[in-house]
């Protein structure tokens, strides 16, 4: 329904626009700021002298901008270039040397800027073009295929598939974009050959199509975090320009470029503010992506620009041409840094290594080169398709792909070898490209042929696995397809359900008779244990029992050989007594026959003695010596004899002793032995009872034995079932998870498929939005020009509410300037008078001075030979030339002392006119502040009407807002299924 407020909405906003004509001046370029460039900025910007291609003479020149490019933003004072210049808050600072211009002058550019640029008081403000801004952000997560919200529009496919001539890789995933008829195509590889489809690729999924109005595609490139898709695009000879996509969501970020050919190249710098781009032109142009104004032209190229790139750290930019020409550039001041001389024909592709150190190119030529960033040298260089290579492409693994006419896609390692050539193409492969898996880098390889044909294969063995669709069939159909899809899936998927649950019981049967089975097994293996340990403990009995016996053996042994010992001992020792009792007998007897004897000879011996003694007879004496000698040899016989006693009668109690202690021992051998004896003998028992054990133990362990390897050979039956069935339920749920993976595959194709539906409803009602936005723009501008006019008259009020306060100020401080410049004048005159004084005083002195002279050398003159009178004249002819210079000096001081009395009186006449406009200015401000509050009210009363008619022009906006809500929160829900 029509609101009919709107029916009123011209005559209201037509009200407005005349009221805020009425009441306020627009500034503009005619009246207000071409004077101020004729007297301050045309002497180096005219067509003449064109200092930095700017002209300021007309109003064509300046909004065209210079080298630099455009110098105003309209509505953007603080954005556009020459407000900065020329208040010196950016370089160049204009003019170059000396002050800035008058804060005025800069405060009416500017405001002519901010007013959107107006030629004349009849012209419509320019629009300010929003800016645009790539900024900074973390890369995208491209391995999440569920993040991709992308529109799902493709065009009805046609007889012959388009040639995908341009590819890129999403760095670090498995997902592609490659050119359609007038569209992007994004694909993800996914799952084998075999599994599910949507009618536009097999053994992948088709993410969204980016469409591009009527401008085929050229080139594409990622940016290298993920965030933003570029396409080179245009019609041939028409126009050309730059696609911008933001990923995962496909939204248009925005068009740089008005090309009148296709754009055949172009790459976004590391910053993402600038694009260079390059076609038929010849000219590498510069663009800001903020504004989509030309920053820089590059001219160097002789033929068609056909390949750029930026370098991954944005230190350089590479450009080649058809005509085998290569060039790098300082990327953030574009001066020259190398040119690359090699190629003889067109170069086709280019690309970086990922630090930045070797550009890689290929040509028509039939070669691929590898440049050294350091000097320019070439570092290596082969023949990858003699007939031309048509595309390179460095993988993240820092190998190269290439495509060429001799239909075949190549991979080379680094320094040029070839690892593999995947299977010939139809057609001449046109373009190649690796993409990424976690695990993998350049896991697979994506080729395409003149043919339309895309496809892919494993890099690690050249297997093909899986093909995209240059012409996919259209939504509709690619929805049925995969509704159909899904259907058979699922049924799929319950038929190996109920496969999976059979093996699933089986399993658990043969499972629970292996565990039956195991259960015996191991009560058998305890029982054979207890058997074994019985065994063994038998065994240790007996054979304790064994070496206790055959101890007690050796024991008896040893014993009756002690006995039979210490029997003998007793014999022996008796013999040598009887012996001894002899020797001994002997010695007693031969002892006393020599005591005998000794007394004798001593009897004989004391009688001769007492004879010779008794008469000196020299017989007699030499009897009593013979006596005497024989006593002596008597009482020494006497004493061998009783040591020889002596001596037997010991051995013969040692005898006696050793024969007690042999017949002592007899007994204790006697009882050793008989208790050996009885220790033998319960050995003997003793092992006897426990070979008997042993014997039991042995046969109790065989049957033990016999019963774990029974139980045993059943455990490993079972275990075989349960290998069988556990393999089988493996197989089955394999089979159940792959195909439930493809019914969620499926599901989310399908579900793309309706949140494609629902994407071209939202897209439809986002453009109708920005036609209502764009139809209500006049109101909202003139609200906005309203609004900001108000706002500007209550400045204006304020500042003249606060200049009538500072007036007294002012007026008083301007008095008191005059009084002390009336000070000045005093003292300047008086100044005057005393050097004037002073310099009639030296006149006067020198004068006199010079008459005293003249007469001393006329005395001088006349009396030559008088030294002293000589050196007196001289004396006072440098007197005189000192007076001279302190007269030159007064008379200096003079002249010094007049031109500041008439400073002063200028200063004096200065301050008198300062007071009188002062006092003027002051008397004036109260008539000032009501026409600004006229002014104010009219202003306000202006831009209530402007937000009037604003709001009611975004009634229609507003309600295509909410529908827009509406449907973003259904295609929220829609892709949360994917």
């Amino acid at each position: 329904m029509i609101d009919p407020r709107a029916l009123c909405l011209p005559s209201i906003f037509l009200a407005a626009l005349a009221s805020a004509a009425h009441g306020q001046e627009r500034v503009t370029f005619v009246d207000h700021v071409r004077p101020i460039f004729a007297q301050r900025c045309l002497q180096c910007h005219n067509p003449d002298k064109l200092k930095g291609d700017l002209d300021l003479t007309t109003f064509a020149g300046v909004m065209t901008g210079g080298s630099g490019g455009a110098v105003v933003a309209p509505g953007n004072a603080d954005g556009s270039a020459l407000v900065g210049v020329i208040a010196h808050t950016r370089e160049p600072k204009m003019p170059p040397k000396g002050d800035r211009i008058a804060e005025a002058e800069i405060a009416t550019i500017r405001a002519w800027v901010a007013g959107g640029c107006l030629e004349t008081s009849s012209s419509a403000a320019a629009q300010p073009k929003p800016a645009i801004s790539l900024g900074a952000g973390p890369a995208m997560a491209a391995a999440n295929l569920s993040s991709f919200h992308l529109p799902m529009v493709s065009r009805e496919p046609t007889a012959r598939a388009p040639i995908a001539r341009a590819m890129a890789a999403l760095p670090g995933s498995s997902v592609v974009a490659l050119s359609g008829r007038r569209e992007v195509l994004l694909y993800a590889r996914s799952g084998a050959i075999e599994g599910p489809s949507d009618g536009a690729a097999v053994g992948g999924i088709l993410l969204g199509a980016l469409p591009t109005g009527e401008d085929e595609i050229e080139a594409l490139r990622f940016t290298r975090d993920g965030r933003f898709l570029l396409a080179s695009a245009g019609v041939g000879g028409k126009n050309g320009c730059v696609w911008i996509w933001s990923m995962p969501t496909g939204s248009l970020v925005t068009r740089v470029g008005e090309e009148v050919d296709a754009v055949l190249a172009a790459d976004l710098d590391a910053k993402r503010s600038r694009v260079a781009l390059g076609g038929p032109q010849r000219v590498v142009k510069v663009i800001s992506v903020a504004d989509g104004t030309v920053t820089h032209r590059i001219r160097k190229h002789t033929d068609w620009i056909t390949a750029i790139a930026y370098s991954p750290d944005g230190v350089l930019l590479a450009t080649a041409d058809r005509a085998g020409g290569m060039h790098v550039w300082e990327a953030e001041t574009l001066a020259p840094y190398l040119s690359l001389v090699g190629h003889t024909a067109r170069v086709t592709a280019i690309d970086w290594s990922a630090d930045g150190n070797v550009l890689v190119s290929s040509s028509e030529d039939g070669r691929v080169r590898l440049w050294s960033m350091q000097d320019g040298a070439l570092a290596k260089e082969w023949t990858a398709d003699p007939q031309g290579v048509l595309d390179v492409r460095v993988t993240s693994d820092s190998r190269i792909v290439t495509a060429g006419r001799e239909r075949t896609i190549k991979m080379w390692d680094a320094a040029g070898s070839l690892q593999r050539t995947f299977p010939v193409m139809p057609e001449v492969a046109v373009a190649a490209v690796a993409l990424d898996e976690p695990s993998q880098p350049a896991a697979q390889v994506v080729g395409a042929d003149l043919g339309g044909g895309v496809t892919f294969w494993a890099s690690a063995d050249g297997s093909e696995r899986g093909r995209f669709a240059t012409a996919p069939a259209t939504l509709a159909n690619r929805e049925a397809h995969a509704k159909g899809d899904l259907a058979k899936r699922s049924i799929l998927v319950v038929e190996r359900e109920a496969t999976a649950s059979s093996a699933s019981t089986q399993l658990a049967t043969s499972t629970s008779a292996h565990a039956e089975a195991a259960k015996h097994a191991a009560e058998a293996g305890e029982a054979k244990r207890v058997a074994i340990a019985t065994r063994d403990a038998a065994s240790g009995t007996a054979g304790a029992a064994k070496a206790a016996l055959d101890v007690a053996t050796a024991a008896k042994q040893a014993a009756t050989e002690a006995l039979a010992a210490a029997t003998g001992a007793v014999e022996g020792s008796i013999a040598r007594l009887k012996s001894e009792v002899d020797v001994d007998a002997a010695a007693q007897a031969a002892l006393v026959a020599a005591e005998s004897e000794r007394v004798t000879t001593e009897r004989a011996a004391d009688e001769a003695a007492k004879a010779a003694a008794a008469k000196d007879d020299p017989a007699l004496r030499s009897a009593a010596e013979a006596a005497s000698a024989a006593k002596s040899v008597a009482l020494e016989r006497a004493g061998q004899a009783r040591t020889r006693a002596n001596e037997s009668s010991a051995t013969l109690r040692a005898a006696l002793e050793a024969t007690e202690k042999a017949k002592a021992a007899v007994p204790q051998a006697s009882e050793t032995r008989d208790k050996a004896e009885r220790e033998a003998t319960a050995a003997a028992e003793v092992l006897a009872v426990a070979n008997g054990t042993c014997a039991a133990a042995e046969e109790a362990l065989a049957a033990a034995e016999s019963r774990a390897t029974f139980a045993e050979a059943e455990v490993a039956l079972q275990a075989g079932y349960v290998a069988r069935d556990s393999a089988a339920l493996t197989t089955a749920q394999a089979a159940l998870t792959a195909a439930r993976n493809d019914v969620m595959t499926a599901s989310a194709i399908v579900a793309r498929c309706e949140a494609g539906r629902l994407r071209e409803r939202l897209d439809r009602e986002r453009v109708e939005y920005a036609s209502a936005v764009a139809d209500a723009e006049p109101y909202t501008t003139a609200r906005a020009t309203a609004e900001s006019a108000a706002a500007r008259a209550a400045a204006a009020l304020d500042a003249a509410e606060a200049e009538l306060a500072n007036a007294p100020k002012r007026c008083a401080e301007a008095i008191a300037m005059k009084v002390a410049a009336e000070r000045e004048r005093t003292d300047a005159d008086a100044a005057v008078v005393t050097a004037t004084t002073r310099l009639k005083e030296r006149e006067a002195e020198q004068a006199a001075f010079n008459e005293l002279v003249l007469r001393l050398t006329t005395s001088a003159s006349a009396a030559p030979g008088d030294a002293a009178l000589a050196a007196a004249c001289a004396r006072a002819r440098e007197a005189l030339d000192q007076m001279a210079l302190s007269q030159a000096h007064s008379r200096k001081q003079l002249d010094d002392a007049v031109l500041a009395a008439a400073a002063a009186a200028e200063r004096l006449r200065s301050a008198g006119e300062a007071v009188v406009l002062t006092e003027r200015d002051a008397g004036a401000i109260p008539t000032r502040i009501e026409g600004l509050r006229s002014d104010l009210s009219h202003a306000n009363d202006v831009a209530a009407a402007a937000v009037a008619a604003a709001e009611l022009a975004m009634m229609p906006a507003e309600a295509i807002a909410e529908r827009v809500a509406k449907l973003e929160a259904e295609y929220g829900q829609a892709t949360a299924r994917y």
